[in-house]
C-alpha cells in the first residue's frame, strides 16, 4: 500500500536527481546536499523498477546510490560553461569503409552446402511450438 507522504518524499528525492543529472553545465551549482539516500528510497525506486531486490542487496545499494549522486555532483561543480558536452572524450571517426557493391554468391550457391533446403531458404527444425 502507498502512504502520500512517502511518495512526495520519493517524488522530491528523485526530481532533485533528475534537474542535478540533466542540468546543462553551464547552469548554476545546487550548493544544499541531497538528503541521505535510504535503504527505503531504494527499496521504493526497486519496486517502481520492478526489480526485486533481497535485505542484503537494499543495504548495499543504499550507500552505493549515494556515493553516485555525490559523484554526478562533483562532476557538475567542475564543469565548465567552456567545456561542451561529450558522449566520448576523443571525437568519434567512422572506420568503416564505403559500403560498395561487389559480385556475391547466388542463392543456389549459397544453399549448395546447407543440410536441407526448403523455398530457397534454409531449412532448420522448429524449436517454438505453433502457439508462438
Amino acid at each position: 500500500m502507498s502512504h502520500p507522504e512517502h511518495d512526495v518524499h520519493h517524488l522530491e528525492l528523485l526530481e532533485q536527481l533528475r534537474s542535478r543529472c540533466l542540468a546543462p553545465l553551464d547552469s548554476a551549482v545546487v550548493s544544499d546536499p541531497i538528503p541521505g539516500i535510504t535503504r527505503n528510497d531504494v527499496a521504493h525506486l526497486a519496486r517502481l523498477a520492478r526489480i526485486d531486490l533481497t535485505d542484503a542487496e537494499l543495504d548495499h545499494l543504499a550507500p552505493q546510490l549515494a556515493v553516485i549522486v555525490e559523484s554526478v555532483t562533483k562532476v557538475s561543480e567542475v564543469a565548465d560553461a567552456d567545456v561542451p558536452p561529450t558522449s566520448h572524450p576523443l571525437p568519434l571517426i567512422n572506420v568503416f569503409r564505403a559500403d560498395e557493391v561487389t559480385p556475391s554468391l547466388t542463392a543456389d550457391q549459397a544453399l549448395s552446402g546447407a543440410p536441407a533446403v526448403e523455398q530457397q531458404r534454409f531449412s532448420v527444425p522448429r524449436i517454438l511450438g505453433e502457439e508462438q
